[in-house]
């Protein structure tokens, strides 16, 4: 997937820099000569700081839904249909017409309604897959972590999460799911996940480059 960023050189700049611009594209701000190829890579290396400005990006920059306007779920585009009451979901986002802020507010009740019954379904799956056990699985408004896992296996999930792609919903799954293994992120930790995701390491990247390539609400 290429990443869509913008690469900014100037003679004066020593070092290379990250920033997201008003327009919401991502900026390598970097000396001459350094060359898309190098920026790119830069970009892949420091995925949680990218994931970190985009994240203050849309905290900060919400965007106003309106007609037509494109929602995500499960990784496909989806448009938004003006109604007088309903909120729904089924093959178009259906949302009361109202102010930007009710508006808001009902996508995001209809996307915790929609997380909540795919990982209510999908974690189970996995848990059971990967041969561990749970005793909860909920949904949560984190805005910087995409799940989380207790000692006593309660799994939680940004309801953002719904917004991405089957696989990389499956890997941010078993990456929680592997803290019923080792609570940490010790090279143990990564053999578990390895063993339950094959490849944690594309998916972790192709995680980051969907972030940093797609808006997200």
């Amino acid at each position: 997937m290429k990443i869509n960023f913008r690469l900014i050189a100037s003679s004066r700049r020593r070092r290379i820099a990250l920033r997201v611009a008003p327009d919401g594209v991502l900026e390598v701000l970097a000396p001459v000569g350094v060359a898309a190829a190098e920026a790119e890579q830069l970009i892949l290396r420091h995925s949680a700081i990218v994931n970190r400005l985009v994240s203050r990006f849309q905290k900060t920059t919400p965007s106003v839904l309106q007609e037509g306007s494109l929602c995500l779920y499960r990784g496909e585009a989806y448009p938004v249909k003006l109604t007088h009451r309903i909120t729904a979901f089924d093959g178009k986002f259906l949302l009361p017409a109202g102010t930007p802020e009710a508006m808001q507010l009902a996508l995001e009740t209809l996307y915790r309604k929609l997380a909540a019954v795919y990982f209510t379904r999908r974690v189970p799956e996995l848990a059971a897959r990967c041969g561990v056990t749970l005793s909860e699985v909920a949904v949560s408004g984190a805005r910087q972590r995409y799940g989380s896992c207790t000692a006593r296996g309660k799994c939680s999930f940004s309801w953002r999460l719904i917004q991405y792609p089957d696989d990389l919903i499956d890997y941010v799954i078993c990456h929680e799911l592997a803290h019923r293994r080792e609570m940490n992120h010790s090279a143990a930790f990564y053999r578990v996940l390895e063993s339950f995701y094959p490849d944690e390491e594309t998916a972790r990247r192709r995680l980051a480059e969907f972030t940093a390539t797609h808006k997200l609400y």
